[in-house]
């Protein structure tokens, strides 16, 4: 089933999705350079402030969200509500980036004590590549291939209860685990290409940002990768 919102269709799995900050959605943002806010297009109450210099920049294939790696990022509130079970979820981002930052965040999310509930950036390897990693309540879960960013990619985490977790790139599982965790009781806020814990932030172009309340299987995780891969030339 896909999704429709404002006036541009993304085929998208709906089943449980509760968060779409799409920067080709005009019901998600102000196509302007001024933009200071944006939207989940599941619930238009659900707003995000820019902090700092984030600019949308339609000069890329597809409309995205620029950040400069210097205390930019998107910080999505009133979000705690959307996740009924905080060991249960999916979240998704495209993203490029033409620079090496240590460990640049794509979408984090901060627990009730303002430790990470999770984390998904992209790991320095010292090799002028980077691997994709998920930080999550003290496990990790590192790529097992290396990414470059210089093109779009697709990073995709699925946490189907404690002892389930996956990490696919491009819609390809790089890594997963089945140790035990122990989450965090409540999700705080979210935060897109940064996040002021550490200073992991994010220079390059962000696209899509989506969070499930569910876990997606590796063939719906393919699924949206198909879906939107024409957006970015793939």
């Amino acid at each position: 089933m896909g999704i429709r919102r404002g006036s541009i269709s993304t085929p998208i799995i709906a089943d449980g999705l509760v968060f779409n900050i799409d920067a080709a959605n005009r019901a998600s943002t102000i196509p302007s350079t001024s933009t200071t806010e944006t939207f989940n297009t599941i619930n238009l109450s659900q707003s995000g402030s820019f902090i700092n210099d984030i600019i949308y920049d339609s000069s890329t294939i597809t409309p995205s969200y620029a950040f400069d790696g210097n205390g930019d990022y998107i910080n999505a509130d009133n979000i705690s509500s959307i996740f009924p079970s905080i060991n249960i979820f999916s979240i998704s981002v495209w993203a490029k980036s033409d620079y090496e930052n240590l460990n640049p965040t794509f979408i984090a999310s901060n627990g009730g004590t303002a430790s990470q509930a999770f984390l998904l950036y992209a790991y320095d390897t010292n090799t002028g590549t980077m691997d994709a990693r998920v930080w999550y309540n003290g496990v990790s879960l590192l790529s097992t291939t290396n990414t470059s960013l210089s093109g779009w990619n697709n990073f995709c985490f699925v946490q189907n209860g404690a002892t389930d977790s996956k990490l696919y790139v491009n819609a390809i599982e790089r890594a997963s685990s089945t140790t035990s965790k122990t989450m965090h009781s409540t999700i705080v806020d979210v935060k897109i290409g940064g996040t002021n814990d550490f200073s992991q932030y994010f220079e390059g172009n962000i696209a899509n940002s989506l969070i499930y309340t569910r876990a997606l299987s590796s063939t719906e995780v393919l699924h949206n990768y198909n879906a939107l891969k024409g957006r970015f030339g793939l």
